[in-house]
C-alpha cells in the first residue's frame, strides 16, 4: 500500500506554488523536492524541476522523475512546444512505475478522438466497478496508486481522462463541455459496465454529479472536493469588489470592459494568469469573456435534484479554491438523492486543503469505507 505523508505544510509563501508542492510531495523525494522548490518565479520553478527530473531519470527513479516532469510542465503555457516534450517524458516515466498491481492502458473512442483509460482488474472476487476521473488540471496517471488500491479491495478500477483533460486534450484536441454524462457513457459502454461508483476530483465535483444526474448506470457518486458553482470559485478568490465588477460586466455583455478589468486584476498575479489561460485551453474558448460564460455553466444547481444515487460529498475547511459554503449548498440541493453523506475535513485532520491534500490516506480510507457501507447486504 502506497504511503502518504501526513500534514499540509508551508514550503513556499505563494499559496498556489505551496499547494502544488504539497500535492506532489507523496510521489517525490521530500528533501530534494522542497529544496529545489525555493524559487521566486515560475521560470525558476520550471528550471529547478527539469534539473531534478533529469537527475531522477538518469538514476531510473521513475516515480520521482515523472513527478518532477509533471511539476515542470504544470505552469508551462500551451503555446510552448517544449510543453509537449516534457509531457511525453512524464508519461514515459509514470507508465514505468510499479504500482504493485497490473494495469492496462486503453483508448476509448469518443467523438473524433479518444479517451485514455487505465484499467485495474480486481484481485479476487469483483465487488464493484469504480470509475475515476479528475477535473481542471489533473492527469489520470496521478491516480494510478488509487486504482491499484481499489483493485486490491475487490474493485475493477477504471481511471479515465475526458474531454479537456490530459491526453484527450493534448493528443486528440477534445475540449471540455458541461455534459459530462457523454464521456462517462462512452467509457461505461466500452467496458460493458452495467453499474458503478463514480468518483470525480476537484472540478470533478461538478462533473461527476452532472454525469450521475443523466446516467442511470452510476449507482453511487463521490465528489472529492464539491464544486457547486465554478464561477463563484473564481470570483471568491478575486475579492468582493473585483468579483462583483467582473459579474456585472459579464452580465452586461461588456466584453471590452471585461477584458480591461481582467488585465488589471491579473497584473502581477501569475496564478490568475495561468488559471485563465489554462481555462481557455481546456474549454476551447477563444477569449476570456467566452471562457467566463463557459464557467457560468459549470454549476450543479440546475440538475442536483435529478440525482437519485447515494452521494458522498467531501470538502476541506480551508480550501483555497472552493468556498466552504458550497458544501452546504450542494448537500441541500440533492433533494432526490437516495442518501447524502457529507464530511468537512479540518486542520485537525491535516486534510483541510483542496481535495484533502495533506492526508490522502485518510480520505482514501473514508471513500472506501463509505462504498463498503453503501454496498452492505440489505439485512445489515
Amino acid at each position: 500500500m502506497f504511503r502518504y505523508p501526513v500534514g499540509y505544510r508551508v514550503f513556499h509563501p505563494n499559496d498556489i506554488i505551496n499547494y502544488q508542492i504539497n500535492r506532489w510531495l507523496p510521489a517525490a523525494e521530500e528533501g530534494e523536492f522542497t529544496e529545489a522548490a525555493r524559487v521566486t518565479s515560475l521560470r525558476e520553478w520550471e528550471e529547478a524541476m527539469l534539473r531534478l527530473a533529469g537527475r531522477a531519470a538518469a538514476q531510473k527513479r521513475h516515480l520521482h522523475a515523472s513527478t518532477y516532469y509533471r511539476a515542470a510542465e504544470f505552469f508551462m503555457g500551451f503555446e510552448r512546444p517544449e510543453k509537449r516534450d516534457v509531457y511525453a517524458r512524464y508519461r514515459e516515466h509514470v507508465e514505468r512505475v510499479d504500482t504493485g498491481m497490473p494495469f492496462e492502458r486503453v483508448e476509448v473512442a469518443f467523438c473524433n478522438g479518444k479517451l485514455p483509460a487505465y484499467v485495474f482488474r480486481s484481485r479476487g472476487t469483483r465487488r464493484d466497478t469504480l470509475v475515476l476521473h479528475g477535473g481542471f488540471d489533473s492527469y489520470v496517471e496521478e491516480f494510478l496508486f488509487w486504482g491499484a488500491e481499489f483493485a486490491e479491495h475487490g474493485f475493477d478500477a477504471i481511471l479515465f481522462e475526458g474531454p479537456g483533460q490530459g491526453a484527450s486534450l493534448r493528443e486528440f484536441g477534445l475540449t471540455m463541455a458541461p455534459e459530462w454524462e457523454q464521456p462517462v457513457a462512452a467509457v461505461l459502454d466500452h467496458f460493458g459496465v452495467t453499474e458503478c461508483t463514480l468518483l470525480g476530483l476537484s472540478l470533478g465535483g461538478y462533473l461527476a454529479p452532472r454525469a450521475a444526474a443523466f446516467e442511470p448506470r452510476v449507482k453511487r457518486v463521490i465528489a472529492l472536493g464539491v464544486m457547486y458553482d465554478f464561477f463563484e470559485c473564481l470570483t471568491a478568490r478575486l475579492g468582493t469588489n473585483s468579483g462583483a465588477a467582473l459579474s456585472r460586466r459579464l452580465a452586461a455583455g461588456d466584453e471590452a470592459g471585461l477584458e480591461r478589468l481582467v488585465q488589471q486584476i491579473q497584473a502581477g498575479n501569475p496564478g490568475l494568469s495561468w488559471t485563465l489561460a489554462h481555462g481557455r485551453h481546456v474549454s476551447g474558448t477563444p477569449s476570456t469573456c467566452e471562457y467566463l460564460r463557459w464557467l457560468k455553466r459549470m454549476s450543479t444547481a440546475s440538475f442536483s435534484d435529478r440525482l437519485t444515487q447515494d452521494v458522498l460529498l467531501l470538502a476541506g475547511s480551508e480550501d483555497h479554491i472552493v468556498p466552504v459554503a458550497q458544501l452546504y449548498q450542494q448537500a441541500a440541493a440533492l433533494t432526490s438523492a437516495r442518501s447524502v453523506t457529507a464530511r468537512l475535513f479540518t486542520a485537525q485532520d491535516h486534510a483541510h486543503a483542496h481535495c484533502q491534500v495533506g492526508n490522502l490516506r485518510l480520505v482514501l480510507d473514508c471513500m472506501r469505507q463509505w462504498v463498503d457501507f453503501q454496498m452492505r447486504p440489505p439485512a445489515a
